[in-house]
């Protein structure tokens, strides 16, 4: 099973408390870093939302804490999004095809999907 995040985040226009549940693509345990990805990139209201306000809270495992979050660099998605693939490769193909990641492309064109894709780490602020 591929963990889950909770994240607790304010409307950014509303002000109004909202959660969302997002798949975890990668943990780091060590860390405790949790990566997620945006399935609508930029246009997620609760992506939108934690630009303009940090998210609040995050829970995962049985553990709440207040995150540090961090967007990933285009550049570092691609290297995230292999390594889900090499973790969860029945998941990644259907990743692929829904995200339109090439698997039989080119390392050109699947590092041009992965850039093209938005992903937020959350870790806890205080470990």
């Amino acid at each position: 099973l591929t963990p889950q995040v909770g994240v607790a985040h304010l409307g950014r226009k509303s002000g109004l408390l909202h959660e969302t549940v997002l798949e975890v693509i990668l943990y780091d345990p060590a860390t405790r870093e949790s990566v997620v990805l945006s399935a609508w990139g930029e246009k997620a209201d609760w992506y939108r939302n934690i630009e303009a306000v940090p998210a609040l809270e995050v829970r995962t495992g049985g553990q709440r804490y207040v995150p540090e979050q961090r967007f990933l660099a285009p550049e570092e998605n691609h290297a995230v999004i292999s390594a889900y693939g090499q973790n969860h490769p029945l998941a990644f193909r259907v990743f692929a095809s829904v995200f339109g990641y090439p698997l039989d492309g080119t390392e050109a064109a699947r590092r041009e999907v992965a850039c093209a894709l938005r992903l937020v780490a959350f870790r806890p602020r205080n470990p």
